[in-house]
Parts: C-alpha cells; structure tokens; sequence
C-alpha cells in the first residue's frame, strides 16, 4: 500500500447546510419508516465516497426506531428550529432597539439558543449576531425579529451592505 494523498479541500458549505454531529434536524423528504416532519440528530458524515458529494451529506438517526439514513444536509435534513420557525444561520430584521446598539430595522443572523437562560421566556428566544460594533442579542422569535426575506440563509445581511 503506498501513502494516500490529502484529500481534496472542499467548499465551506453556508450554515444550513453546514450540519455536524449532534445536531437536531428534521426530515424534510420522506424515506421508508421517515416522514416528513420527523426528528433526528446527526450521527456522522456519509461514509460512503461513491455517493454524490458525500461531504455535503450525513448520516441521520430518527427517533423512535425508525432508522437512520444518509441524507442530503439542509435539503433532505434541515436544521429544527431553536426557537418559532428559526434556525441557525437565519437573516433576521430586528422590529425593536437594543441599548442603543441595534435599531429596529437593523438585519443579523441567528447564531445559536438564547445564551442567558435566566431571561423571561428564554426558550422562545434566539442569539443574533448583528455584527461588528453592534454585538449579539437575545432576541424573541415570535415578537421582536422578521425573517428577511431578501437575504440568503447564512449571509450576514447587516455586513452586506444594507
């Protein structure tokens, strides 16, 4: 056996693809026992090098003993949302000030859960980086952040430009 080259670099993939073990996710196709809608965490990367961009799928464990399965990161399994309808690497508009460093209007991208478990309804809240000079915030989902629509998910909207 000779020596293996070091494999190729790849493309760093945008967030809502970018899944690593541990992470919840929730079917978005259905396959055998799998239904869309079902839950799983990721387990490992796909191990088999014949698939089509095996770097850019996972292997997926569903709950309740349905299987687990290689599917296809953020399309076949996406990311389960943190808190109301949002995931990681979500474009966001802020609808409300935050210690006059964030205006309403301003544009962030979730980052995480809510990081101070202590705030009122911190499990309906998200972390949002707004960027450089405005800091991270916990917002919450249902009545202080829009989705912004117009931006890409992962693409830091507020260092875009706008």
């Amino acid at each position: 056996r000779g020596a293996r080259s070091p494999p190729a670099p790849r493309e760093r993939l945008p967030t809502q693809y970018d899944l690593s073990v541990g992470d919840l996710v929730v079917a978005a196709t259905a396959w055998k026992r799998v239904a869309v809608g079902d839950r799983g965490v990721v387990v490992g990367p796909c191990e088999d090098a014949a698939e089509k961009a095996p770097h850019k799928r996972c292997r997926v464990r569903f709950d309740d003993g349905k299987g687990t399965y290689v599917y296809t990161k953020g399309q076949q399994a996406r990311r389960a949302p943190l808190a109301g309808q949002h995931v990681l690497g979500d474009g966001v508009i802020a609808r409300a000030a935050v210690r006059n460093k964030c205006a309403a209007g301003d544009r962030g991208v979730v980052v995480g859960p809510c990081n101070v478990l202590t705030m009122p309804n911190a499990s309906k809240r998200v972390l949002v980086d707004f960027g450089t000079g405005k800091g991270l915030y916990n917002y919450a989902a249902g009545t202080q952040l829009d989705v912004a629509a117009d931006d890409a998910p992962g693409v830091f909207p507020s260092l875009n430009g706008a």
